[in-house]
């Protein structure tokens, strides 16, 4: 029985190539060809111009993601191992982004008809830029790249433009270490949810976003004193009443929790003007720190009455208000008043 493999080219140089013969099979321990079992021989041939040409200009191609956050935030990357700038201008995406290399892409569905086009992209946490704008651990379980806009696209090296593959949204997030994994869903994932209304007397919409003509009052702030990491004491600019900030977000700039969003404040107490203690309704990954910044939002109870303070009118509550809540249905019978 006999095995055999193809050569291997080793280097390059104008014209040759350095070739690494396949491995002769040895019926003893030193074969007559004067090498060990597994060994090759080295040879130098010269490499017709037209063959050379296609080996020089082989095409070489590769995936770039760019990523855009709720606040506007724009990173990107690609399975390259050299980094890759992509103008998605021209698809109604961002500008030029430096794509940097690190990411691994797996999992890549492009369907057509009502199906979900979906991909899995893993990357370095903390690696892909630094900072701010950096898929850190903070960031990624803090919820900054929850519902993210992606782009998927197809690069090569040196050739202008690009092929679009898939734009979605990051609807999955999470840590392994020491990496970041995102589950990109494409367009079609909308055709596999629930959208009908819930009969509820709270307004379905997000205060300020969509269809909600609200503006949030937001308020730049640092963190003075830390209790635990559900509890902290702030400093800023101004003078809010308590609870002015209450079911709002606050979303951290700077620090170890940089790009953590808590999206449901749970109480607001200014202890003096320009201080205020802060309760969240779930602890944060981590305490923050004193001197750490954050951006504090206005939010809203999703009740009429709100609706009617924040906005001066209840016609853009998209609600049942009439229907009792939970607080009626669930006594015990006989125990409600």
């Amino acid at each position: 029985m006999f095995r055999c493999a193809l050569p291997t080219i080793t280097s390059r140089s104008p014209g040759t190539r350095s070739i690494r013969a396949a491995p002769a099979p040895c019926r003893s321990r030193r074969s007559g060809n004067g090498c060990e079992p597994g060994e090759g021989i080295a040879m130098t041939r010269p490499i017709p111009a037209p063959l050379l040409g296609v080996l020089e200009g082989s095409p070489l191609s590769g995936e770039c993601v760019i990523l855009q956050a709720r606040d506007g935030t724009v990173i990107g990357f690609t399975t390259l191992d050299e980094p890759q700038v992509v103008d998605l201008t021209a698809s109604g995406g961002p500008g030029p982004v430096t794509c940097a290399e690190g990411m691994l892409l797996s999992a890549l569905t492009l369907v057509a008809g009502l199906d979900a086009s979906h991909c899995e992209l893993q990357g370095p946490l903390g690696e892909v830029g630094e900072g701010a704008s950096g898929l850190t651990r903070g960031a990624v379980e803090g919820g900054r790249w929850a519902d993210a806009e992606a782009w998927l696209v197809r690069v090569s090296p040196g050739e202008a433009g690009y092929a679009p593959l898939l734009y979605g949204k990051a609807r999955e997030s999470r840590v392994e270490d020491p990496r970041f994994v995102l589950e990109i869903r494409g367009d079609g994932d909308i055709f596999n949810q629930v959208l009908e209304q819930l009969i509820t007397p709270y307004c379905r919409l997000r205060f300020g976003v969509g269809q909600c003509p609200g503006v949030p009052v937001t308020a730049a702030a640092t963190v003075v004193t830390v209790t635990d990491p559900m509890r902290f004491t702030v400093s800023y600019a101004g003078s809010f009443a308590d609870g002015f900030f209450n079911a709002g977000e606050a979303a951290f700039t700077s620090g170890a929790l940089v790009g953590v969003i808590s999206e449901n404040l749970y109480q607001w107490n200014e202890t003096a003007p320009g201080t205020a203690a802060i309760e969240l309704m779930l602890p944060l990954i981590e305490a923050p720190a004193p001197g750490d910044t954050l951006t504090i939002s206005q939010g809203c109870p999703k009740t009429r009455p709100a609706c009617v303070t924040l906005l001066g009118d209840a016609a853009p509550m998209q609600a049942f208000p009439d229907v009792p809540g939970e607080d009626v249905l669930l006594y015990p019978t006989g125990t409600g008043t």
